[in-house]
Parts: structure tokens; C-alpha cells; sequence
């Protein structure tokens, strides 16, 4: 998938993978695939924003507040909605970043979506 080939992810998406993988070896309660899928997807959608506007938006000022942190969850969640359905995952089980799309700010994290 290409969306996880931008902002550095070769370095930031195994170590996050690693981290998740460790957490739901100590918590085997946690639902290892729903954790595994979101942090897989939780940055694809910083490659569907403007370049220029990450660098000047996203790491400036209140970084944590910036509209183009928002806009990457909206995008993350359309290409949830476009990989998730094909693997098996149905469109109503996606309510949370369905959610997540239509707000005006997101979670506290990336909104994680519920897969059934």
C-alpha cells in the first residue's frame, strides 16, 4: 500500500507495529487484530495532503492543534473505507472512523475504527 510509504514510515511504522505487538503480548485481552490494523493504518492518510502544508502547519505553533493533523485522520479513514471492505471488514464496521471523518476535531488519538 503506498499511503504507508511517506513521512518517514520506514523507520516509524515498524517500531510502532513492534511497540503494539509487545502491548498485546502483555495484554492478550486486547484485540490483536483491531491493534495491529489501526497502528498498520493510523499515518496513510499524511500521504494524501499537501507536503508543503505538513511541514509548514504540522510543526508549528500548537502542532497538536494544527487543521492539517485533523485533515490526515479524515484522510486515514477514507483509505480504511477503501482497503478494509475488500479484506473482509464490512463498511458498518468502520462507524468509528466513519465518525471520525464527519467531525470537526478527532479523538484524542487517531480514531481507532471498530472492525466485527
Amino acid at each position: 500500500m503506498t499511503e504507508t510509504r511517506t513521512r518517514g514510515n520506514d523507520i516509524h511504522l515498524p517500531i510502532s507495529l513492534a511497540y503494539a505487538s509487545r502491548l498485546c503480548d502483555a495484554h492478550p485481552e486486547a484485540d490483536r487484530e483491531l491493534i495491529m490494523v489501526s497502528v498498520l493504518l493510523h499515518d496513510t492518510g499524511w500521504a494524501h495532503v499537501d507536503e508543503s502544508r505538513i511541514i509548514s502547519e504540522g510543526f508549528s505553533g500548537d502542532w497538536r492543534k494544527a487543521a492539517i493533523r485533523y485533515e490526515h485522520e479524515v484522510e486515514g479513514c477514507k483509505v480504511a473505507r477503501r482497503v478494509l471492505p475488500p479484506l473482509g471488514y464490512s463498511p458498518t464496521s468502520l462507524s468509528g472512523c466513519a465518525r471520525s471523518s464527519t467531525a470537526t476535531t478527532p479523538g484524542p488519538w487517531h480514531t481507532p475504527w471498530r472492525m466485527h
